[in-house]
């Protein structure tokens, strides 16, 4: 049986601003091709100012109809799915920094065969917004669960784009992430620390468009991908190898600059 590697969670009441603590995701409209992640476990730490998203990238998607599963076979000869790190700096007032996004892994008829564990994807997050809906409570079903979106923006990094570059417009074409997953937090923000798990995300490619309300229209079309089931974990969560190669990305940038 094929598994779901789209696990988004869109939910209607986005495109109603029912709610919401913040409306103000970046302009980065839908376009394939498109990565799709799930199982992605968020750390963030409100001292460092360290925002981390770990998981699975399970799928490749192009031509409307194509779909490529993404391996790794680096582990132990063993092949399993891809992997998904993105790093980032944000203050504590929601504020977007600097962030790093790589995904790794080969795809079938994209990357060399037979092929280890290589970079799909390289792209430098320049851009950042959010939108919270806290849980509920109905008198019928008890209390509802809250949900968190948050979107990045930025554009494939120029020195190493990844085997998945050319896909994605080649060096400097525009790439958009948009996460979700369900809650129980009271309130969200970046004043104080947060774990969270069990998010989905989708890295697809973007064009310019005119308000935000274009990618809040398409996302309304695709309710029907409602499901992250989500584990409710409050521990911190475990470093990941890509994690680490994600951060070190972070900090030699960071050094360029300076």
């Amino acid at each position: 049986m094929r598994r779901n590697y789209l696990p988004l969670f869109i939910l209607v009441a986005l495109t109603l601003g029912i709610g919401a603590a913040r409306a103000d995701l970046p302009n980065i409209p839908h376009v394939p091709p498109e990565v799709s992640s799930s199982d992605i476990a968020i750390h963030y730490d409100a001292t460092t100012h360290l925002f981390t998203a770990v998981g699975t990238a399970g799928a490749f998607t192009r031509d409307g109809f194509t779909y490529e599963p993404i391996w790794d076979s680096s582990s132990a000869g063993e092949s399993q799915f891809g992997q998904f790190s993105l790093v980032a700096t944000i203050n504590n007032d929601g504020e977007l920094l600097d962030g790093v996004l790589d995904i790794n892994g080969w795809v079938s008829g994209v990357s060399p065969d037979p092929s280890p564990s290589r970079l799909l994807l390289s792209v430098t997050v320049t851009d950042f917004g959010y939108v919270y809906f806290p849980p509920s409570y109905d008198p019928h079903f008890g209390w509802v669960t809250g949900s968190i979106m948050l979107g990045f923006a930025g554009s494939v990094q120029t020195a190493q784009g990844g085997d998945l570059a050319s896909e994605f417009g080649g060096q400097d074409a525009p790439v958009g992430v948009i996460m979700g997953m369900s809650t129980m937090l009271p309130s969200f923000g970046f004043v104080n620390g947060f774990n969270e798990s069990g998010a989905g995300a989708s890295t697809h490619s973007a064009v310019p468009a005119p308000s935000s309300a274009f990618l809040l229209a398409f996302m309304m079309t695709g309710s029907a991908l409602l499901g992250i089931v989500r584990s409710r974990r409050r521990q911190a969560q475990p470093e990941h190898p890509r994690l680490q190669q994600s951060q070190e990305t972070l900090l030699r940038r960071r050094r360029m600059v300076q």
